[in-house]
């Protein structure tokens, strides 16, 4: 039989997939439902406020994100739950119980408060790219469109747009449009530099420096608008590996509370151990510095060399600069001998 760990990483190779796709459709419904004539009639009065009410960022759109997730936590927790290690002399029967009040709060804090912080983060960036189009002097049905996306020819859907996208990403995507459409060859040759966009656009780009021409206003929409779904594809696999990875840490974290008070042993008696993941091509400095250290307790934190204080790897409390695409990984135990002298 495959090791626990290796067990946890095939469930989240399973369902890291469908966290994806959950997040991807609410993203798409959003847009979908963004109230275009609204949108721009209260962009025309310059209502920043009732133009982000237009866009109906509606935390019931992430409904099935939230079941995913919640799906998620209760595979973790029973599969934990069932690699219990058992008290010496005795064969207790561990089962995870997800309907448990304190396994409620953790899940509320694994999809509503996760998708709170979404939504706020889309109304964040909407709020900046208004400003930013307010600033450049852009007609509101352009800045509607910009949010909202576009639909195109044979399509059914809205592409290209704002929702969704992390407050970064819409920074670049301003940025972006704003040496597009500036006419200035050194500004406009910065866009070759920029790493996720279409490659295919470069042409077009390199022709407008070398005629010393600006690109037409459909064109920098078409550019901008691929690159914007170019980054919203990179947070939806960001989103997928963070957050699947927070609800089976979460939930393995609660799995063994659950079991270990079924033992009759303190809290104290769980030893639990840090093991680094790898981190892809970029690993984190203080996550390698983490690989192996261990903590005696069930509720005493991580003390990461930074100082940062987290629970198991990614924790929330840890932030984006320690949970994003962290791939590290959790080793709990039970020290029977707890006690004895």
């Amino acid at each position: 039989m495959a090791s626990l760990l290796a067990q946890f990483a095939e469930l989240l190779a399973k369902l890291e997939p469908r966290v994806r796709e959950a997040f991807e459709a609410a993203i798409a419904d959003l847009r979908n439902g963004v109230q275009i004539r609204l949108l721009v009639e209260r962009l025309e009065r310059q209502d920043l406020d009732g133009a982000i009410e237009a866009l109906n960022l509606d935390p019931a759109a992430y409904a099935s994100f939230r079941m995913v997730l919640n799906e998620t936590f209760t595979a973790a927790g029973m599969l934990q739950s069932s690699n219990i290690p058992q008290p010496p002399g005795q064969r207790v029967v561990f089962r995870f119980d997800v309907a448990d009040p304190a396994a409620q709060r953790v899940i509320r804090q694994v999809t509503a408060d996760r998708v709170t912080n979404i939504i706020e983060t889309d109304r964040q960036a909407a709020r900046s790219a208004i400003l930013s189009g307010f600033q450049q002097g852009r007609h509101p049905n352009r800045i509607a469109l910009d949010l909202a996306g576009r639909v195109g020819k044979g399509q059914n859907q809205r592409t290209g747009g704002i929702i969704g996208l992390s407050g970064p990403q819409e920074g670049y995507v301003a940025s972006m449009r704003a040496r597009l459409l500036s006419g200035d060859p050194a500004e406009m040759a910065k866009v070759l530099e920029m790493t996720r966009r279409d490659k295919r656009f470069d042409r077009a780009i390199s022709k407008a420096i070398r005629d010393g021409k600006k690109l037409s206003q459909d064109d920098v929409a078409k550019i901008t608008g691929r690159y914007s779904d170019r980054l919203l594809s990179l947070r939806a696999e960001t989103i997928a590996r963070t957050e699947t990875g927070m609800a089976v840490m979460a939930a393995r974290q609660e799995s063994f509370r659950q079991g270990l008070g079924k033992t009759g042993y303190p809290e104290q008696a769980v030893i639990r151990k840090w093991r680094h993941g790898g981190g892809g091509l970029e690993p984190r400095l203080l996550h390698i510095q983490m690989n192996g250290k261990t903590v005696q307790g069930l509720t005493e934190p991580f003390i990461l060399p930074d100082g940062t204080r987290m629970m198991h790897p990614l924790d929330p409390a840890g932030g984006a600069r320690h949970c994003a695409r962290c791939t590290c990984d959790l080793e709990l135990n039970v020290d029977y001998s707890w006690g004895l002298t």
